[in-house]
């Protein structure tokens, strides 16, 4: 059993990338991710709820069930979590983050996809765990 699990992490971690790439046409990159998910969804986090939301926070699994599912919380028109990559969203606080400005000429399905990588790449069950402090 023992390893059997590493070998469906590998296959769960394959199947997320190649999902991505199918869904965007674009292959993901996680860094970017990174950098969008610490600017963007963690100063937004911390500011609002105090505390930042980490890769580290959920499995594989639930990060992926997250991103597809879509739903973030709070009203119908921020509920959405594609809401948050939205170009509409990304224009309106490009004047102060970097992150939003930076990645403008991207796609929000490439973009998501991106978050979604670093996500399932740091999570609690991945051979690199990570935090956003």
């Amino acid at each position: 059993m023992e390893k059997i699990a590493p070998f469906v992490l590998i296959l769960v971690l394959i199947a997320v990338a190649l999902l991505s790439e199918l869904f965007t046409g674009q292959e993901t990159d996680w860094k970017r991710g990174r950098v969008y998910h610490r600017l963007v969804c963690t100063s937004c986090h911390i500011e609002s709820i105090g505390e930042a939301i980490s890769p580290m926070d959920k499995t594989i699994a639930e990060w992926t069930d997250y991103y597809e599912a879509g739903k973030h919380g709070g009203t119908s028109e921020t509920g959405d979590l594609a809401f948050y990559v939205s170009e509409p969203y990304r224009q309106s606080i490009a004047h102060y983050n970097l992150a939003a400005e930076k990645y403008m000429d991207l796609t929000a399905q490439q973009l998501q996809a991106d978050v979604l990588a670093f996500a399932v790449r740091g999570a609690k069950d991945s051979d690199t765990p990570m935090r956003c402090q």
